[in-house]
């Protein structure tokens, strides 16, 4: 079977509503390196809330994102009420300003 060519998301992390600052500073980065393994790496920082309860990353990955939920919620940072959202971004890309790293990502990768 041949090997399924990377594709590019968008992986967007909300804590639920209740979270404390102790609970996002603990349990964001166990959640941030779940997103690392996911994407082998290949990943970057889109955007983060003033408040953290809310981020997304850009990945790029060869693996089946079908998982890529219960995964989220298997992660040890995870808790119930957290939300997980993926989906594949597309090929137009454009960007200014302070998310243009972001957007620079996209174009390289």
């Amino acid at each position: 079977m041949a090997e399924s060519a990377a594709k590019r998301f968008l992986a967007i992390v909300q804590f639920r509503s209740d979270s404390t600052p102790t609970r996002i500073r603990d349990d964001a980065p166990t959640i941030i390196e779940f997103i690392k393994r996911i994407s082998n790496g290949e990943h970057e920082l889109a955007f983060r809330s003033p408040d953290g309860l809310f981020f997304g990353y850009f990945i790029k990955t060869d693996q089946p994102p079908r998982t890529f939920q219960s995964d989220f919620m298997g992660c040890t940072g995870s808790r119930d009420g957290d939300g997980f959202l993926l989906f594949e971004v597309g090929v137009f890309i454009t960007a200014t300003g302070p998310i243009s790293r972001a957007g620079v990502w996209l174009q390289r990768h």
